[in-house]
């Protein structure tokens, strides 16, 4: 087995609440050279059982991860254990309730591979509460290249920042296991003295510290005394570069205590400490702005409350203004316009919907509940999963490849399938998506590879358009392009089987073509991505947009969220802080691109031009399905930027309420297709029942009752599933197009260029391993 290029160190204590998130992190790093050492430090909660059960995703997103035991010892020692079995030239570390963000391991990489005298980098990170959301405070390095003398000063530097050579952390021995608090700062010392020059900084954020009541930092006390150890120590082997900083140095760490005083709520330490500060820094202090902030709250705590609370708002806002305008100073961090619409998003997050949380939960459809399903109804229902994916799906898809022209057939009625003259860029790409993760899953894995192969090729060599980028609609199976619009829907479901083959296989070909296709994509003057458009990013007429079902200048929901989905797994395979702004982005866009006040559901068309929802009948309807594929791709999101998907709770109860109320067959199981609205109320004259509205339905109701334990959303899943194996599945493999509210045959087509083994396929996969996870005691992922 090849050494990866870098091991990542984690030390873990109790740490159940929150290692799920930094191992996710990780495995968003989207390399296949990292390494993941967790050392559980004798926890006696569920960390262990957490990580381990981790292990078979890591893997399978190329992330090498190794679980070690010991008894108790402290995290100096446990990091002291990873350092000792890290098998990369490298050591990264990430505390278990942090988080990297997907760009943190190829940054720090590329530094240290073209700097040899760099021994240890580090970069900035922000801090975020215990709930994963923005404190909007933190730390971005102004300097390069840190000296011994300048970090004497103070500790800028977090342990989750640090990456330093495996050999220089071993030949130092590592961390100081007599020291309990500023183990970390002893020993960033030692490195800096060995030579000038060699701590560098990667001048982004790039890290998330989490700041919550069980962190031993919040003990101001503790941390000075470890604090004094350490500075005694160095005032002893490098006397001269104590001597120039000594008074500047108690002045820092002063006011850093008593910032840790204050948000534990001891004013009186905090005035103390800040007066202290003053008395040993003197006048160099107030060069610095953290020691002028402190001095005025110092000061406003003697105000009256409301005033304070005026204050620490106004502080807030001007911190955060602050911090935007320093990173734009370096250019280290988003341009303004992108900038916004992270900090859109992120309010969004901050405080998506508090009143809604506040709001009891709706009365459900169903007459009584079952209690909560135990270990054995979740896995045999995981069993019914996976027997469905087995002969209702990858059973019948894997009878599509087309061995006379190349790629899939798309069509299949009663009969089976046939060879219609043409293929769509949709089904295709659908397909190369589907067989490649049944091997990545080991299912029929000889079979789905041969096929995701046939797949990539015909997709490159019909479809692809090399002086765009992007892909033709529509092809002939002699070749010839019949239709070379780009729809944007279309175009995203190819990126997001692209960068997935491309995850899987690590193959070149699929991830150049994925980039290439998203940097094609074209846009309006104001920036907005075109629903529908000509092969040279112009807007499309009119008479095109008619034959696609939509109109120049509309923008609709279907494409924007699997534009949000193809972004998803791009920032996996990719640690690009572009994809990332256009992923934060695309998911504001879904989130509040679409909806009018007062309406839970989202709205299936817009107008760019008036801005106003586009007219008609079905724009008013709720459509259940895409609002529950909306659902659980924006907890996907959240976990690909960094942020707990529980952030999104308020705003996705209300989405599912509204489904579960108006969309959902309590009597029989089964999710409508539409649902009509009348004011503010909806009725249900469509009866259909689709086979895709079932897939994503269900998926979104797991997600639920595994984020929440309400067994309302279990029930629905069951219902649901239950009512999709005796109406659904159709003799001889594939799920029937349509049926209606009792189950009778509407459609009975099994395939169509729109319908591939993509909603249902996705379905039953995450379906089996979602439900498996729980039965094993797990939550969400």
């Amino acid at each position: 087995m090849p050494a990866p290029a870098l091991s990542v160190v984690m030390p873990a204590w109790n740490a159940a609440a929150h290692v799920g998130e930094a191992l996710e992190s990780l495995i968003a790093q989207g390399r296949q050279d990292l390494e993941a050492l967790v050392i559980d430090d004798g926890s006696t909660d569920a960390t262990a059982e957490i990580v381990a059960a981790e292990i078979p995703r890591a893997a399978a997103a190329g992330l090498a991860l190794r679980l070690l035991r010991q008894a108790n010892a402290g995290p100096s020692a446990a990091r002291n254990r990873g350092i000792a079995e890290a098998r990369g030239p490298l050591v990264g570390f990430l505390d278990a309730d942090d988080r990297w963000h997907p760009a943190k391991a190829a940054r720090h990489i590329a530094l240290m591979r073209a700097r040899p005298e760099i021994d240890l980098s580090y970069s900035g990170f922000r801090d975020i509460d215990a709930a994963g959301r923005d404190l909007l405070q933190g730390y971005l390095p102004r300097r390069e290249i840190l000296e011994h003398g300048a970090l004497l000063e103070g500790n800028v530097m977090h342990t989750s920042t640090i990456v330093a050579r495996t050999e220089v952390l071993r030949r130092l021995g590592g961390f100081d296991t007599g020291l309990r608090t500023y183990e970390d700062f002893d020993l960033w010392l030692r490195i800096a003295a060995l030579r000038p020059g060699n701590i560098a900084a990667v001048r982004e954020r790039l890290v998330d510290y989490r700041r919550h009541p069980a962190q031993t930092t919040r003990s101001w006390e503790r941390m000075h005394e470890g604090w004094r150890m350490v500075v005694a120590r160095e005032a002893r082997t490098h006397p001269e570069a104590w001597a120039r900083v000594r008074r500047l140095a108690w002045g820092n760490q002063l006011e850093y205590c008593a910032s840790m005083a204050y948000n534990a709520g001891d004013m009186a330490a905090m005035r103390r400490l800040i007066r202290r500060a003053w008395a040993e820094g003197g006048p160099r202090l107030a060069t610095r702005k953290y020691p002028l902030l402190m001095t005025a709250v110092a000061l406003a705590s003697h105000l009256p409350r409301p005033v304070q609370r005026a204050l620490s708002r106004a502080h807030r806002a001007l911190r955060g203004w602050a911090q935007r305008r320093e990173a734009r100073q370096i250019g280290a961090e988003p341009p303004p316009m992108a900038e916004r619409a992270a900090r859109r998003l992120a309010d969004l997050l901050h405080g998506a919907g508090t009143a809604l949380a506040r709001r009891p939960n709706p009365a459900h459809p169903f007459r009584s509940l079952p209690p909560a399903p135990g270990a054995a109804k979740l896995e045999a229902m995981a069993a019914r999963c996976e027997r469905i994916l087995e002969d209702s799906i990858a059973g019948f898809f894997l009878q599509n490849a087309d061995t006379a022209h190349g790629g899939y057939l798309e069509d299949a009625g009663p009969a089976g399938f046939f060879d219609r003259g043409d293929k769509v860029l949709l089904m295709q790409a659908r397909c190369l998506w589907f067989f490649s993760e049944l091997a990545g899953a080991g299912l029929r894995a000889a079979e789905a590879q041969a096929a995701a192969a046939q797949g990539l090729r015909h997709l490159m060599a019909r479809f692809h358009d090399p002086a765009t980028g992007g892909f033709h609609d529509r092809v002939a199976a002699d070749g010839r392009v019949l239709d070379p619009l780009r729809l944007l829907r279309h175009q995203s479901c190819a990126i997001f089987a692209l960068a997935r083959h491309a995850r899987l296989t690590g193959s070149e070909t699929a991830a150049g073509a994925a980039r290439g296709a998203l940097g094609a994509l074209a846009r309006d003057p104001a920036g907005r991505w075109l629903d529908c458009a000509a092969p040279g990013g112009e807007p499309a007429g009119a008479e095109d947009c008619a034959r696609h079902l939509t109109q120049p200048g509309a923008r609709s929901f279907d494409s924007e969220i699997h534009l949000l989905e193809a972004l998803i797994e791009l920032c996996r395979l990719d640690p690009d802080p572009a994809h990332r702004r256009q992923l934060e982005a695309a998911l504001l866009r879904c989130l509040t691109g679409f909806r009018l006040p007062g309406r839970p559901a989202s709205l299936t068309g817009w107008d760019n031009a008036s801005d106003r929802p586009l007219p008609g009948r079905l724009n008013a309807q709720l459509a259940p399905g895409h609002d529950l594929e909306l659902v659980w791709f924006a907890f996907e999101a959240l976990r690909v930027l960094g942020q707990p998907p529980e952030t999104l709770l308020p705003w996705a109860r209300q989405v599912c309420d509204a489904a579960l109320t108006h969309g959902f067959d309590a009597a029989r199981g089964g999710f409508y297709n539409r649902a009509g609205q009348r004011g503010p109320q909806f009725l249900v004259p469509e009866r259909a029942k689709l086979w895709w509205v079932q897939a994503e339905a269900m998926v979104a109701m797991l997600e639920m009752h595994a984020l929440t334990g309400e067994t309302r959303w279990f029930e629905a899943l069951r219902r649901t599933l239950g009512f999709v194996e005796a109406h659904m599945l159709a003799p001889g493999g594939g799920w029937w197009r349509a049926v209606d509210s009792r189950g009778r045959l509407r459609d009975a087509r099994r395939a169509a260029a729109d319908q591939g083994p993509y909603h249902n396929g996705r379905a039953m996969l995450r379906l089996a391993a979602g439900l498996r996870r729980l039965a094993a005691g797990e939550g969400a992922r």
